[in-house]
């Protein structure tokens, strides 16, 4: 089965973490329960670097993120709100990642 996901690898190490970061919004639950599924594919070094931004992503972007939930509480503000900004910073977190990541490519290939 690993023959055959191989050419969809850069997909899977994206979504697999980001899908874990939503759901769980806990950084350490997200890498203890997607990385050993992908652990295949983290031996190319852009793969471990995706997998861990889209990780991180996924935990940011989560509604169930305790430090989202509480500072929106105690400053007042809804989540959509705060997502705005949110949206904003990932926004430029890509941006950098995908330089980075053309960085490394040009490095490692």
């Amino acid at each position: 089965i690993y023959n055959i996901l191989k050419e969809y690898d850069s997909y899977i190490t994206f979504l697999l973490p980001f899908s874990f970061g939503l759901i769980t919004g806990i950084e350490f639950a997200t890498i203890m329960l997607s990385f050993p599924l992908i652990k295949n594919f983290l031996t190319d070094p852009i793969n471990l670097y995706i997998a861990f931004l889209s990780s991180f992503i996924g935990v940011i972007l989560s509604p169930f993120h305790l430090c989202l939930m509480l500072s929106s509480k105690i400053f007042n503000v809804s989540l959509l709100e705060t997502y705005k900004y949110i949206t904003i910073s990932i926004l430029f977190l890509l941006s950098f990642s995908i330089l980075s990541l053309r960085i490394l490519s040009m490095i490692y290939l």
